[in-house]
């Protein structure tokens, strides 16, 4: 498993359980602070960034002839 994959499973992981925790204490939505928030979105960004490789130098895309 990668880093960044690892990585959004934890935090995923960690704030589901807070998720829950809130709900079924208090019967109320948890507020996440707008940083969190912030660096999750970036840590998801860079999984996805890395998730596409770039194409080697001199790589044509050759299209398909109709049959």
């Amino acid at each position: 498993m990668s880093f960044p994959r690892l990585q959004t499973v934890i935090w995923t992981g960690i704030l589901g359980v807070i998720f829950i925790s809130d709900v079924a204490t208090g019967i109320s939505m948890p507020e996440f602070s707008d940083s969190l928030l912030v660096l999750m979105g970036i840590s998801n960004s860079t999984y996805l960034g890395f998730k596409f490789p770039e194409k080697p130098l001199g790589t044509q895309i050759v299209p398909l002839e109709k049959q």
